[in-house]
Formats: C-alpha cells, structure tokens, sequence
C-alpha cells in the first residue's frame, strides 16, 4: 500500500526542524518534529542513546543525532553527511517502520549562499533527494521510504506565506539569525529578487563567543567554556556553585547587545538603511535576543515562535504543492443542451469520495449524474436536522469527559498547564495564492 507523507524540513546548523503529516490523516494530525543538528560516529565508542537523540545506521555505518552528537556543521554549504543523516533522520518520525513504498512530498530550505548559485542548489536538492528508495535504521527499527518531489525555498521565507499582507505593498527587511549564518531578504511589494538576498556568518555561533567573552570579564579572567557560555544565553544566567553568579545576567544582556549592533552595521554594509523599511526578524538566535531587538527597534515585526516561521510557512507550500499535484476532476454532463456540464475538482481533503466514485463507475450501471444529485438532495433536505442534533451531542459529551478526566488529574497531584504553541493544522488553510515554485 503506497503511502504519501506532505513534509517540510529545515535541517539548520544549530537545530533540525519538520513539520508534516501522513496525507491519509487529517490536517489536525499535523506534527512537529526538532532536534539538534549534531551527530557522533559509534565507530569512536559505543555509548548509549540518551535525550533527544537518535541511532542510525546507514550503509552499514552507525551514528547518533541529537543532543549527543559531537560534531557540528562549520561549513556553509549543507552538502555533507550531517545534514544527510539528520534530515533521513526526521523524515522517519512521521513512517510506519517496517513498511514500503512510503513517498515523500518535501519543501525543503535552503541557504541563501547556496540559492544563489544554481548549481550548488541543485546539487544540494539532488543529494537530500537521493536516488530511488532509501534504507535506514533508526532506533532500531527499519525504515523505508522515497523523496519522491521535493520543492527548494529559501531559508527565513517562511512568513511570507504565513502573513503575506505584512509585505503588501511594503518594503520589508526580513532578517533570518541562524546558528552559523545570518540572512537577509529584502521584499518589496512581496517580491525578492536573487540580487537582493545576502548571507552572513553571523549567527548563533557568533552570540555564543560575545556571551563568553562578557562571562570571562566577569569572572575576573577565568575561562568559561563554550558550552557553559550556551547553556548562560538559554538559561539568562551562569550557573555557578548550583545558584547564579551575580552580574551575569547584566554580562548576557552586554552581549546581546553587542551582536544585535554588530547584525545592524552588517546590514549597513549591504546599503539598506533600517529606517526605510519594515523590520522583521525570524530564526532561532532571533528568540533568544527578542527583547533586546524590541527594546532598541521600537517598529520591529517578530513573528510569534520565530524558530519556526521558515518550516511552518514552508509547510504551506508543501500542502499547496501536494493538492495540486493530486488533485482529481469529474464532469458531471448534462441531460439537455441548454445546461451546463459542471466540472468537480477533488483535492486531497476529497480523494476518497473521488475513489468511491471511480471503483463504482467499473459498474456499468452506475449513473454518476444521479447518484451526486441524489447525494446532494439528501444532504440539503437533512442538513440542518444532522448540525443540531450533532451538536448538542457532541457538547454533552465533551463537557462530561473533560470533568471526570480535570477530577482524574486532581485526585493524582497533576495541575493542568497548556503549551502555548500556533496551530499548525491552520497551515493548510487559503493554499490558493502560493508559491509553489523553486526560489
């Protein structure tokens, strides 16, 4: 049985992050899956999977990915077999292991230094892509399954999908701090042109040494290791004898501020003038220096969650390519010259009534004209009297559930909290005006 799986992955030098769902499920199954671009070769020691991590095995060598990876990417380019193994890595957290002829429909991000240069991208599309179905263990569990499309958007373009009336008729400077790179896309009227993406290296990397040059001031010249510095910017503070040290949250914030100005000069550099433009800013290193943006930009624009703006917009061009690559027509011919035939297109919400429709017309008999009529008649004569009765129902029975479950968690200590997250599954709503086209 083939399986379609509706993707879109960005597998960044610091973290590694998908969004999808089986195209069997419903939009509401949507997912999200991220874990750290890092990885270490068992060849150099057997250790046991711990955190978010995960053990391959591919073509007969044995990784981990995640949190206990050693190695990290130094390199611009996404061509190398971190990236490989990662991105392999996350397709499998959405598969039935020990299944076949699972097909992938990807939206993939790619650096802006690679973008530009028609064959470093397609090399890169090439290489994700692989040829023809790809074996790999993960977690001990076998898996199998084909890229079998794959659509190329730059990276930081997530929000012009998301929120295009931000970029209507605006000149808007989205600003994209990564782990190694900072980007830079300049949309006017919702349009960027290659000539006006640039790419620094200038990233989360960067913010790391500014915080552990401040923490060593601070400690008097006493070194503070990289880690140490990174785990500082996550937490707010050092951490030191179990408690935080005095004055190393103000060191943080010196150093936050430093790389926010030096991510500014390096914008003048380019001659865009941040005054004349409609600031927003997204990626991962964006979150941890979000106030310091709002505190000296008073007109910045940053999008909720701004770690995943380019893999959640991402996701919309991926649903959007998948309905219209599977999307069925029917015409439904009329009885009399003076009618008009009326043309019904499935998407992929409807693929299984389109099914139902063409296993019953293998029986000659089978009038397709009168069987929708008849549907839509009944459905128009009892639709109101199906709505209400649902409802009500449906409401008892929530409210009931959802008091013994809340006098469930009371009676065993839990306290109800809610992860404040976006919905997803909205991403798949008003796919008619995307982009559906490589960068």
């Amino acid at each position: 049985m083939i399986l379609d799986y509706i993707l879109s992955l960005d597998v960044g030098k610091y973290e590694t992050k998908t969004i999808g769902r089986s195209a069997e499920s419903t939009k509401e199954d949507v997912r999200r899956v991220h874990f750290r671009t890092k990885s270490y070769n068992l060849a150099d020691g057997y250790i046991d999977v711990e955190g978010n991590s995960h053990k391959i095995v591919y073509k007969d060598q044995k990784y981990i990915v995640g949190d206990q990876g050693e190695t990290k990417s130094k390199e611009t380019s996404k061509t190398n077999i971190l990236h490989l193994l990662c991105a392999y890595s996350a397709i499998t957290q959405y598969l039935k292991p020990d299944t076949k002829d699972n097909k992938i429909y990807l939206t993939l991000a790619c650096p802006l230094s690679v973008l530009k240069i028609e064959s470093a991208k397609k090399e890169y599309k090439e290489f994700i892509k692989g040829e023809g179905p790809i074996d790999i263990v993960v977690d001990d569990k076998n898996y199998n399954f084909e890229i079998v499309d794959i659509t190329i958007k730059a990276e930081g373009s997530g929000l012009i999908y998301i929120e295009p009336d931000i970029f209507k008729n605006e000149t808007v400077l989205v600003t994209d701090f990564g782990g190694l790179n900072m980007g830079l896309a300049l949309y006017r009227n919702k349009v960027c042109v290659p000539s006006e993406r640039y790419s620094e290296e200038y990233g989360s990397d960067k913010l790391t040494d500014l915080t552990r040059e401040e923490l060593i001031k601070l400690k008097h010249g006493n070194i503070v290791q990289p880690e140490q510095a990174a785990e500082a910017l996550v937490k707010g503070f050092l951490n030191e004898n179990g408690k935080p040290l005095s004055g190393s949250a103000e060191a943080i914030t010196i150093a936050k501020q430093k790389f926010f100005n030096g991510a500014l000069s390096k914008i003048e550099d380019h001659n865009i003038k941040i005054d004349s433009v409609k600031p927003v800013f997204v990626g991962g290193t964006t979150e941890k220096i979000k106030e310091v943006i709002s505190s000296q930009m008073q007109n910045a624009c940053i999008p909720e969650e701004p770690q995943w703006v380019t893999v959640r917009g991402l996701y919309k061009v991926a649903a959007a390519k998948y309905e219209k690559l599977k999307a069925k027509v029917w015409c439904c011919m009329p009885s009399g010259k003076n009618v008009p035939a009326i043309t019904l297109s499935f998407s992929r919400q409807n693929l299984d009534i389109a099914e139902l429709l063409t296993k019953k017309k293998l029986d000659k008999s089978f009038n397709q004209n009168n069987y929708v009529c008849n549907a839509i008649r009944f459905y128009e004569k009892n639709k109101d009297k199906i709505n209400n009765l649902d409802q009500s129902i449906i409401e008892k029975i929530v409210d009931k559930k959802l008091e013994t479950l809340k006098k469930d968690l009371i009676n065993n200590g839990f306290t109800a909290t809610k992860e404040k997250k976006l919905d997803d599954s909205a991403l798949e709503d008003n796919l008619s005006d995307i982009n559906i086209e490589d960068d």
